[in-house]
């Protein structure tokens, strides 16, 4: 009999918005367990705020279970803002400015995940310059 392989990635962004706040420290946990329960490894895509505040869950997972992280893009709205607001950033950024940001987020996720190996970047709100810049920085997907 053969063997199917599954591999999983989940939204565990830090949030900041009118409608939630905080890191999703109660579903990380409940998802991570029902994956490493059947051996599946997950890969978390984490904004920096979620992989400081989750730095000790994520290392844990990652030393037990092989768990990694991909970088969850985060727009760059201020302060207080509505998530409706993020497209029109989207819109507006050159691929220059979304490389820079992707740098600069990836070295924020490994100042707090320093084994961290970040092979790709994503978000809800997706732009032809967005993957211009994930690609030209090396990103797989």
């Amino acid at each position: 009999m053969q063997k199917i392989h599954f591999t999983v990635f989940s939204q565990a962004y830090y949030v900041d918005a009118v409608w939630g706040f905080g890191c999703p420290s109660g579903g990380m946990r409940n998802f991570g367990n029902l994956c490493h329960k059947y051996k599946i490894p997950v890969t978390w895509m984490v904004s920096p705020k979620s992989a400081r505040c989750e730095q000790e869950m994520l290392t844990d997972y990652h030393e037990k279970f092989g768990d990694d992280v991909g970088l969850f893009f985060r727009y760059p709205t201020g302060e207080k803002f509505h998530h409706s607001s993020e497209r029109a950033v989207a819109q507006a950024l050159s691929v220059e400015d979304y490389r820079h940001y992707l740098q600069e987020q990836a070295a924020q996720i490994k100042a707090a995940l320093p084994w961290a190996t970040i092979k790709i970047a994503g978000q809800g709100i997706r732009t032809t310059k967005f993957l211009q810049a994930c690609l030209l920085e090396g990103y797989l997907g």
